[in-house]
């Protein structure tokens, strides 16, 4: 009996590796199709410039600005023209105005606590 199990086991694992070795990927291939009939594409990282002090400057006396109005919920309709579209995405201006719907408390929570540490001293975040 011990014969028969210990067998019915090997088949099975063996029929399962099996299919995974040998049967194709029956799913869309992630590789890139080539196109021999068109010119190569390259791909070129654009040219980065540093920002300079006053824009530094501007930077972060809007997020002062913005971090003020829609995080401590004082003055509302300043932060609404700063609102990003993802922000606003659901969210009406009478909506925004309401201090219980501007930013809801998980969202506020997780922005503060990027805005704090990206505002370290030595780390880059306010240089």
């Amino acid at each position: 009996m011990r014969v028969a199990w210990a067998t019915a086991g090997t088949v099975f694992v063996l029929t399962i590796a099996g299919l995974i070795v040998f049967e194709p990927n029956t799913g869309h291939s992630s590789q890139t199709p080539i196109n021999v009939h068109q010119r190569a594409q390259v791909f070129r990282v654009p040219k980065t410039v540093k920002a300079t002090a006053a824009q530094k400057a501007a930077a972060v006396a809007t997020l002062d600005r913005f971090v003020r109005s829609a995080f401590i919920r004082r003055n509302l309709d300043d932060s609404w023209p700063l609102a990003t579209p993802h922000m606003k995405l659901g969210v009406s201006h009478g909506d925004w105005l309401e201090r219980s719907s501007a930013l809801n408390h998980n969202r506020r929570k997780h922005w503060l606590a990027d805005w704090r540490t990206s505002r370290r001293p030595g780390d880059g975040g306010n240089e």
